[in-house]
């Protein structure tokens, strides 16, 4: 797996509202994936998570259908096509863990077979590349390590300790 070391070029982001309890309307912004790279797409599926979890998505009554409809607007082209394809398996009652589980097939579908052990292999043996200081490596290690939970049902990122080592 190859990573960016900048951001993405394509400004293309689909904005994101939650109205709470007393009517506040928050917004976020989120980028759309058509295929870009894996980290773009671990990025989605980090943030999306992180907007689910911090408004509390999940206790409106209508939960599932905002959250399913609003995860497919965050997708273009070719991946859109193939969420279609996955949340296409006749579930009715859609939850939490439903979708948790398209997520997870969908994520495999994308990064392929051995992803974890791939990207495990690049974050400790990948040198320093010579243009970056030694804090933005660092850096950058830590935050590609921390999409490896995001890649497959009990993935753990490897510990600082080991990282650094």
């Amino acid at each position: 797996m190859r990573y960016q070391v900048q951001n993405s070029k394509d400004p293309n982001t689909v904005e994101l509202k939650y109205t709470d309890l007393d009517g506040a309307v928050d917004k976020t912004k989120l980028n759309v994936f058509e295929d870009g790279s894996d980290e773009e797409f671990l990025k989605l599926v980090k943030e999306f998570g992180n907007y689910v979890e911090t408004y509390n998505i999940w206790e409106d009554e209508h939960a599932a259908h905002s959250i399913y409809k609003n995860f497919r607007r965050c997708l273009a082209g070719s991946a859109r096509d193939l969420w279609d394809q996955i949340i296409d398996d006749g579930q009715e009652n859609r939850d939490e863990l439903v979708f948790e589980g398209h997520v997870k097939d969908f994520t495999r579908e994308v990064l392929g077979n051995g992803a974890v052990r791939n990207q495990k292999k690049y974050l400790t043996s990948t040198p320093k590349p010579e243009k970056m200081s030694v804090k933005q490596w660092i850096s950058r290690i830590k935050n590609i390590n921390s999409y490896i939970p995001f890649m497959e049902a009990d993935a753990n990122s490897i510990s600082e300790r080991d990282l650094i080592t």
